[in-house]
């Protein structure tokens, strides 16, 4: 491997992780905000997950 494709790899590596903690605490915190402030099932935000990954 050379090294230019480790640097691109540990800069990926390294940008991923810097996004998909804050990314978590966004899903996590709209999560409770959907079951705090709506009176409708959980089950209809994980379907309406699962039908926009489609």
């Amino acid at each position: 491997m050379d090294i230019s494709a480790v640097i691109i790899l540990l800069l990926l590596l390294g940008m991923m992780a810097a996004y998909v903690p804050v990314f978590m605490c966004l899903f996590f915190t709209s999560v409770i905000a959907f079951i705090a402030f709506t009176d409708l099932p959980l089950l209809l935000l994980t379907q309406t997950l699962f039908r926009s990954m489609d």
